[in-house]
């Protein structure tokens, strides 16, 4: 195995090799682009998930007048739930982009 030194040497001489690694460093670029964007998506709809909640909670309170305090506690569980689910998969895309960071880090010379 070599080590990064014999690698960054092997690299200098060969143009080739240089290319190939930018090429690797450009596509886990674009990886983790596309997944900021993913994690953006997810985010985006997650809200829209909940948006019509707010807006029947809304309606509810309107409509109900002093009746609203149930309504408004059953909306405020339904939404809690939707943010609950969105910050999970919110999560889920940012520890997918962090792996994908430390594996460029890694690929990095030191």
């Amino acid at each position: 195995m070599q080590t990064q030194v014999e690698t960054e040497k092997d690299t200098t001489k060969d143009p080739g090799k240089l290319k190939a690694r930018l090429d690797e460093l450009k596509r886990m670029r674009d990886e983790i682009r596309v997944k900021i964007h993913l994690a953006g998506m997810d985010a985006r709809d997650s809200f829209h998930e909940i948006e019509p909640e707010l807006d029947k909670a809304e309606h509810e309170l309107t409509r109900m007048g002093k009746g609203a305090v149930r309504a408004v506690d059953k909306a405020e569980r339904e939404l809690t739930n939707l943010a609950e689910d969105a910050a999970e998969a919110v999560a889920r895309s940012l520890d997918s982009l962090a792996a994908s960071l430390h594996r460029i880090r890694d690929r990095l010379p030191k």
